[in-house]
């Protein structure tokens, strides 16, 4: 059979390809429309193709941010039924860098074994459940689930803190606490995910405070030097 018959069969086995009526002349035609095709397919598959994701949820609240192939970096967060959508795109050096980081901090992550399964955690309605989604090119996908409640492996930390970065394209967009903000009795601060926190009081040493969940039933302590880290918004002003 020559090279010609069997490519034309080829073709004919590709979904929807259609080949001409030809009488000895080549069908050039359609050479170029599956090659436009495969140009197209390879193009969404850019677009759709996920490089990293991170993301926690529970039943209430998710927040996810993902780095496709083609370089468009979505963060997406809030309630599930009013869920927010952030994007922005990085240039292709950009793309390649982060990819180069992300294999570094992988090859690290993988001399501690992270492939084994992560531990079970707290468990809840109120609890964020969190999950790293990695898959860069020439290695398998690698995926590790944990509690937002307990603390990953530091190399597991390394990669959450790489996805985090990726937020600072879409910064301009995202919501912060007032400039200059210092907690009082009262104040409502909300999370990226949407979760509700009071000032109870400050801590003894003066350098944090205590916060009551309002929509969770938690008492957590931050330092008033990691409340911009912790906090997005200032929902409530406390009674002076």
């Amino acid at each position: 059979m020559s090279n010609h018959a069997t490519t034309s069969e080829w073709i004919r086995r590709l979904p929807g390809a259609i080949l001409p009526k030809t009488t000895g002349s080549r069908p050039r035609l359609c050479w170029i429309t599956v090659f436009l095709c495969f140009a197209a397919l390879l193009r969404a598959d850019d677009r759709s193709t996920e490089i990293l994701k991170y993301t926690c949820a529970n039943e209430l609240d998710r927040r996810d941010i993902t780095l496709f192939k083609n370089g468009t970096v979505r963060l997406r967060e809030g309630p599930w039924d009013d869920q927010k959508i952030y994007l922005a795109e990085i240039g292709p050096e950009a793309v390649e860098d982060n990819i180069r980081v992300l294999a570094d901090a992988y090859a690290v992550a993988s001399i501690d074994s992270l492939a084994e399964p992560a531990l079970e955690g707290a468990h809840g309605l109120w609890t964020m459940r969190c999950e790293l989604y990695l898959a860069l090119p020439g290695l398998d996908p690698f995926t590790y689930s944990y509690s937002k409640l307990s603390i990953p492996p530091l190399k597991v930390a390394r990669l959450v803190a790489i996805a985090e970065d990726l937020t600072v394209h879409i910064a301009p967009q995202k919501e912060t606490l007032p400039a200059g903000y210092e907690p009082q009795l009262g104040d409502v601060l909300r999370t990226a995910e949407g979760l509700r926190f009071e000032v109870v009081r400050k801590t003894a040493d003066e350098a944090g405070v205590e916060l009551r969940g309002i929509d969770q039933p938690l008492i957590i302590y931050v330092g008033l030097k990691d409340l911009d880290k912790a906090f997005v918004a200032l929902e409530e002003r406390g009674a002076q």
